[in-house]
């Protein structure tokens, strides 16, 4: 983006957050108790996992049992009055195959605490930011290999996240989220923000972050629900705003996906140089439905850069359960 756009949405997102930031300690202090009436936790989880081939263009392939965020969570909910609502959620990833890279059997995901009414709702934690959640589900193959985060700004999920989303109106939401960072973990140092339109036929959105992870990011999306089925489109730019001089940096990704009987046929393609110069991404496969919640799937994911050495194809099969 112009370095002069580029100030102006950065100043007026830090207005709004400032105004943000008044507007929920009003609400907070306003809340008045007058009764509190539990809602029973849900306790909820997902299990991911394939067996994955590696075969890189440069070196030995390589086979590997692989968990795919699979993860445990619990969220529920306090009456706190009528027409405002206490809510929580912890959710974190496991991987049941060999714990994470660390050595870790648990790492935290969305987790918050907030309040939820008529006037929309207000959290506060760890959770992702507007600008990925605008990327609705344009990406076919997200948590796995080919999930757009490896080739694309954005996709950030962040600490020390205050968030505002507004009630559905019509199909029309938005949300703006305040984000601690620097050496003086100030609250307006980092926006995300974002505003979302959805039918039954329609999507589209627009995302923006502004200092996040040392990132300022634009992206508009748009999904067209056209029966069995589905094709997704995602323009994105992103600027460093550490280095002055570096050139701002395009991407795209395009989806489409196809269902018959249990069956889901899907493809997708994207490139940018956001994370490597030249860096292309081709993901296709298949899903298909044991039940509500459990499915099989296979898919076939190729990298390519002007980086020989990222260039490699990714071959695996697993399945999935929901509970």
């Amino acid at each position: 983006m112009s370095t002069v756009l580029s100030i102006y949405i950065k100043n007026l997102a830090m207005n709004i957050s400032k105004k943000l930031l008044i507007v929920n300690v009003a609400f907070f202090a306003s809340i008045q108790v007058y009764g509190q009436d539990s809602l029973a936790p849900d306790f909820y989880g997902r299990i991911n996992i394939n067996a994955e081939m590696e075969d890189p263009a440069n070196g030995d392939s390589s086979t590997d049992i692989v968990s795919n965020a699979s993860r445990l969570g619990v969220r529920g909910g306090t009456e706190i009055n009528d027409g405002l609502e206490l809510i929580y959620q912890l959710e974190y990833e496991v991987n049941p195959d060999d714990g994470d890279s660390n050595g870790r059997t648990l790492k935290q995901r969305n987790s918050y605490l907030g309040f939820r009414g008529s006037y929309g709702t207000i959290l506060a934690g760890r959770h992702d930011t507007p600008a990925k959640m605008a990327q609705n589900r344009i990406d076919l193959f997200n948590d796995m290999i080919g999930d757009i985060k490896n080739v694309l700004d954005g996709e950030n999920r962040v600490d020390d996240i205050i968030m505002y989303t507004t009630p559905n109106n019509s199909g029309f939401s938005a949300s703006l989220a305040t984000i601690a960072g620097g050496d003086d973990e100030n609250f307006t140092n980092s926006i995300s923000a974002s505003v979302s339109y959805e039918n039954e036929s329609f999507y589209a959105s627009l995302g923006l972050d502004s200092e996040v992870k040392n990132k300022d990011v634009v992206r508009f999306g748009t999904q067209f629900y056209l029966g069995n089925l589905t094709l997704g489109v995602l323009f994105q730019e992103s600027e460093d705003t550490q280095d002055p001089l570096a050139d701002d940096e395009d991407g795209s990704f395009v989806s489409a996906a196809y269902k018959i009987d249990q069956y889901t046929l899907k493809i997708q393609f994207g490139e940018s140089d956001q994370k490597a110069l030249g860096k292309e991404q081709l993901s296709a496969g298949f899903d298909y439905k044991l039940g509500d919640n459990t499915k099989l799937f296979t898919y076939y994911t190729h990298f390519d850069a002007d980086n020989a050495v990222i260039e490699a194809d990714h071959y695996g099969v697993g399945f999935e359960h929901r509970f």
